[in-house]
């Protein structure tokens, strides 16, 4: 795992004993920011729908105070930082546990992640020429259906945890937002069910329409279906490139109305 230092994107490890390593500091996660309030509250993130609708009358309001800008730079980041894992050249890592609590910042403002304790290095088959599935069953409220079932998993199970990442970015709440219940949420994804998406994130703007639309296809129920981790990467730099082209026309036209 130390060769993944070489990455920006992931924590700096210095030393290892059996299962305790050295790591650079890290002073703190990004969760409170994604998903906001005290780390400790159990309510943290939950709301009944009848309380959030009274908030949203009007407008769709996000719960966290990040600009669509900001949502597209931390998701591409995050994306990036997975994308090492499963491009990782000595063969496909899972990450195994992702959730937002897993990016930590530096004190210089850096998002890197972190804990790889749960994490699997996935097996080539040389006869069919693919990597081997594993299995194993977990608890939570970020895996994916093939974890909660004990089916077989491969690395989709962290895009499906990133589509996850991508609802606390946009909405400022975790899914199933109105349960804690680990498993209640195991039961409805199980059933196919998905976390509710406010029709109005489509359009508020161009980035959170696209970034409801990659959320989506992290979202397939079948791994096979999913977009890959490297899909996600291009479709949100493709996301970026587009707004800044907009952003430059933007400047250029008011520059032209200044000047008449």
């Amino acid at each position: 795992m130390e060769k993944l230092s070489s990455s920006p994107r992931i924590v700096d490890m210095y030393g290892y004993c059996a299962s305790s390593i050295v790591a650079e500091a890290m002073p703190t996660d990004i969760t409170t920011q994604l998903v906001p309030g005290d780390k400790d509250q159990y309510d943290r993130g939950r709301m009944k729908q009848k309380d959030l609708d009274k908030l949203q009358t009007t407008d769709v309001y996000p719960l966290n105070n990040f600009t669509a800008i900001e949502k597209l730079s931390l998701a591409l980041t995050m994306a990036e930082s997975l994308a090492d894992l499963h491009g990782f050249e000595g063969g496909v890592i899972v990450h195994g546990d992702y959730h937002p609590d897993q990016h930590l910042l530096s004190d210089k403002g850096q998002l890197k992640l972190n804990d790889f304790n749960n994490g699997e290095f996935l097996h080539w088959n040389d006869v069919d020429e693919r990597y081997c599935y594993y299995s194993r069953q977990f608890g939570g409220t970020y895996k994916a259906p093939e974890e909660f079932s004990g089916g077989y998993c491969n690395q989709e199970v962290d895009t499906w945890s990133f589509g996850n990442n991508i609802y606390g970015l946009l909405t400022g709440l975790y899914p199933m937002y109105e349960t804690y219940s680990h498993s209640e949420v195991r039961e409805r994804f199980l059933n196919h069910e998905l976390p509710y998406v406010d029709p109005r994130y489509r359009s508020r703007s161009y980035i959170e329409g696209r970034l409801v639309e990659i959320m989506e296809k992290c979202w397939a129920y079948e791994p096979e279906d999913r977009a890959s981790i490297f899909d996600v990467v291009i479709f949100l730099q493709e996301t970026l490139r587009k707004h800044e082209a907009e952003q430059r026309e933007l400047l250029k036209k008011h520059g032209a109305h200044q000047q008449v």
